[in-house]
């Protein structure tokens, strides 16, 4: 038998998955973001400047991965390449999917208030699995920055490493070639740290595409979970009250069945 622990976590939706919720409003995949202007313009920007740098990875594999039969560096170009497929896919079902997430989550936000009046036990019930969708969302989160401060780190570490051999260069967040017209300016101050910038910007975005998405569906299954958890809780001993008890309890357990798998 599971035994649930009381908890102190308040049963709010935006506060335990705040870490979805900003990662969603960041990259503009927020199912309340009202889709105007200023939305349209927040994607041109943020999605071009992706395409631009997924183009310079392609650029890459073309131009010199394969002419030098560079597998190593192709097989990183082509994965980073890939990245920006699988997030453009999961933007576009976050918009596609838009009113069912928002009806999705508008009856988590309802569930949550209405376990506010059940028993000390039920509320645990749905406050662990509330957890365990927060420990995903984390998961993410902690995942996709040791993603971002693994380029980071190896750009810091290759410079010094290359200033104490007597050979200083300075190391890209990505390296890449770029267009001639930028390449032969590569280690100007102002070109490094814009390309700098525009890179590490491909990483922060797409991670934050990643930890606003994938979390979601693991969340509402674990809600659903809970909700079976407490069906399980309100037939445990159900015949060892009067035949108008069981009745009524067995009325309440159909119900909550049917709400579970509407």
């Amino acid at each position: 038998m599971i035994n649930y622990r009381k908890s102190k976590m308040e049963l709010n939706f935006d506060k335990i998955f705040r870490i979805a919720i900003i990662s969603q409003k960041f990259s503009g995949t927020y199912p309340y973001t009202k889709r105007d202007k200023k939305w349209a313009t927040h994607f041109i920007l943020m999605h071009g400047e992706l395409t631009i740098i997924c183009m310079l990875f392609i650029y890459n594999i073309i131009e010199f991965d394969l002419k030098a039969a560079d597998y190593s560096q192709m097989c990183r170009n082509m994965c980073l390449s890939f990245v920006y497929l699988v997030i453009t896919l999961l933007y576009i079902n976050m918009l596609y999917y838009q009113s069912k997430l928002k009806m999705l989550i508008e009856t988590m936000k309802a569930e949550y208030e209405i376990a506010k009046t059940m028993s000390e036990e039920e509320q645990n019930v749905i406050l662990e699995y509330a957890k365990k969708g927060r420990w995903l969302c984390r998961a993410w989160a902690i995942l996709t920055t040791c993603g971002m401060a693994q380029f980071f780190l190896k750009s810091i570490v290759c410079t010094i490493y290359s200033a104490i051999q007597g050979n200083f260069r300075i190391v890209q967040y990505y390296e890449v070639i770029y267009p001639e017209v930028i390449e032969r300016h590569r280690n100007n101050p102002v070109i490094f740290i814009t390309m700098y910038f525009c890179t590490f910007f491909y990483s922060l975005y797409t991670s934050a595409l990643y930890t606003s998405v994938l979390p979601l569906g693991p969340i509402f299954l674990l809600h659903g979970c809970a909700k079976l958890e407490i069906v399980r809780l309100n037939i445990k001993n159900l015949f060892d009250n009067d035949d108008y008890v069981v009745q009524e309890r067995l009325k309440k357990t159909v119900i909550q069945m049917q709400e579970i798998y509407w």
